[in-house]
């Protein structure tokens, strides 16, 4: 039994995905980046939050601080954040735990930086931005989250 274990947790580890960067920019079809919609724009110097600001590619380039652009990240945390129907189908008590473990998922995400998920997160997030977001930002977040994968 202990022979058959070890190299089923070998290879399970190199089934796992490589560290996906979620600070990384989704770029509309133009080669825009796109705007988060979805999030709350920043705050003015009152601390009033304010639209989301669109800008082109060369300003982006120029200041990217100055745009409010969508990242795998915010894309990702914002998708985990919507019920679909598999949540409502379980138990009251399991439904609290799946929309805790999204949540933090979703916070862990929003933020940025390059994080390794298991399979299972990446199709989950997959599966959400999917069903959240338009073909031009699912076309744009899957290729980021699996490289490896086939974008069809």
């Amino acid at each position: 039994m202990v022979k058959l274990l070890v190299p089923a947790m070998l290879l399970a580890s190199f089934v796992s995905a490589s560290a996906a960067d979620y600070s990384a920019v989704l770029f509309d079809l133009r080669g825009d980046p796109i705007v988060d919609e979805l999030s709350p724009g920043p705050r003015d110097e009152t601390g009033k939050v304010t639209h989301a600001r669109w800008c082109s590619a060369a300003e982006y380039k120029a200041n990217p601080k100055n745009c409010d652009v969508l990242t795998l990240g915010a894309a990702a945390g914002n998708a985990l954040s919507v019920n679909d129907k598999d949540v409502e189908e379980l138990s009251a008590r399991e439904r609290t735990a799946e929309k805790a473990r999204r949540g933090n998922l979703a916070r862990r995400l929003y933020h940025g930086g390059k994080i390794d998920l298991g399979a299972e997160d990446i199709a989950l997030i997959k599966r959400m931005i999917g069903l959240v977001y338009g073909s031009v930002v699912t076309s744009a977040a899957l290729p980021l989250l699996d490289p490896a994968g086939d974008p069809k």
